[in-house]
């Protein structure tokens, strides 16, 4: 049975865990008792709590409809009827947060374009076509989230976020631009993720003639302090880090989906939506092949929930099909025995395969446990690269194996590149014999 905290008197009792679960499903029993103070002291910031309580009253000045609670042997669901461009709709949620935020969401976007209108209502109108751009593919859901996060933690809170957008400066902005910088403590590159959204958000409203000029292009970078960037380039897996990884799980007496999904990944050298995406039918056990010709990746959908999703390759037009070396062939012998009635090679417990995030924590603790640096599951592909330069193979095989789109591409995979000169090929390029005579 669903806690309750209306009596007051019971938070403290709490843990983080259960005061979240209320936060997200018991707006009622939030508002107005709640305490900030009480709030702050077991870990939930005053600022969210305070967004979902606005969220709410929000949602209660301008949705009329009843939002009903539906019982089912499965658990509760929530349900409301609303109108979008003057078609009946019904709107459903597992919980009463997700729901609430959604229709502030809508609501929020259905407000029209003006000069009058808040830079936080313009963003949030901007945002929400951001979000079809997802559903339709012209831009990732990393891309997605990475501008609602830049929104959230640096402009959110200010106080241009609530002016008009024809009342904002760039001076305004420089301001806030300042303080993100401050000390240097953001690279450059950081910065430019943080100012995009906010750039983009202008930009969409001068699409609609709303505003003549974008004020956030006219900020003047050089005189912003940030962070220097260090060069991670040449940080990939040398062939000695790698073999002892694979030494050190294979000496595991107890191999699971994860170990053997880190040795196949550092045995093939392709992308690790590519290697999530293989089924078993992709898999040639007697010409030792694997079928390379989807790739799994996160996106929204149509409900505007995360998931993910299979895309059929479009590098190059072409799936490929690449060699099996010995090891990694016992390897998927090996995940055969744990997932071979499933319908991935790396499939989870679950319907889907294993997930990215998953895949590199527990690399990065076998990392640990072996004693080399961690580096993300995409520098197995670097090292693949590298390894073939420093094997002599033909560059037109190593392009075609990492399934490039270009050789440019293929040789900065190639950290070997990075050397200069020898002494005997600088001499043959800038060397020069002395003609005048002397003495």
């Amino acid at each position: 049975m669903k806690r309750s905290i209306k009596d007051e008197s019971r938070i403290e009792c709490f843990n983080i865990n259960d005061l979240e679960t209320m936060l997200k499903n018991d707006f009622e029993s939030l508002y107005p008792q709640i305490d900030y103070d009480k709030l702050n002291m077991i870990g939930v910031t005053i600022e969210v709590a305070k967004m979902n309580l606005e969220k709410k009253e929000y949602v209660e000045e301008n949705h009329p409809y009843k939002i009903s609670v539906i019982e089912k042997a499965d658990g509760s669901y929530y349900r409301t009827i609303y109108y979008d461009n003057g078609v009946k709709k019904q709107k459903t949620s597992k919980s009463k947060l997700e729901l609430i935020t959604w229709l502030y969401d809508f609501y929020r976007s259905t407000i029209p374009l003006s000069e009058d209108m808040t830079l936080r209502d313009l963003y949030e109108k901007w945002i929400r076509e951001r979000r079809e751009d997802v559903e339709s593919k012209h831009i990732s859901i990393l891309t997605y989230e990475d501008d609602m996060r830049s929104w959230e933690n640096n402009w959110a809170n200010t106080q241009i976020a609530d002016m008009t957008i024809t009342s904002i400066k760039t001076g305004d902005i420089m301001r806030i631009c300042k303080a993100i910088t401050k000390d240097g403590v953001i690279t450059r590159k950081a910065f430019h993720r943080i100012l995009n959204p906010i750039k983009l958000a202008f930009d969409y409203a001068i699409d609609f003639d709303i505003i003549g000029n974008n004020p956030a292009k006219n900020i003047a970078i050089s005189r912003l302090r940030f962070k220097h960037e260090a060069d991670n380039s040449d940080k990939v897996y040398s062939r000695e880090d790698r073999d002892k990884l694979l030494s050190y799980l294979d000496s595991l007496p107890n191999q699971d989906v994860y170990s053997l999904a880190v040795q196949l990944a550092a045995c093939l050298g392709k992308r690790i939506g590519e290697i999530r995406a293989l089924r078993w039918e992709d898999y040639d056990m007697d010409n030792r092949t694997l079928l390379i010709a989807r790739q799994i990746a996160r996106t929204i959908g149509k409900d505007g929930k995360k998931t993910y999703a299979e895309k059929q390759l479009k590098k190059n037009g072409q799936t490929h099909t690449i060699p099996v070396v010995n090891y990694a062939a016992e390897i998927i012998e090996k995940l055969r025995a744990i997932n071979g009635d499933k319908k991935y090679i790396l499939n989870s417990a679950g319907e889907l395969p294993i997930e990215t995030s998953h895949f590199n924590s527990h690399l990065k603790k076998y990392c640990k446990a072996c004693g080399i640096e961690y580096r993300s599951s995409h520098k197995f592909r670097f090292y693949g690269v590298s390894e073939a330069y420093s094997q002599g193979i033909d560059e037109g095989k190593i392009v075609s194996y990492a399934n490039h789109s270009s050789v440019d591409m293929t040789r900065h995979y190639d950290r070997s590149r990075r050397l200069t000169f020898s002494h005997d090929e600088a001499e043959a390029v800038f060397g020069f014999t002395h003609t005048a005579k002397t003495g």
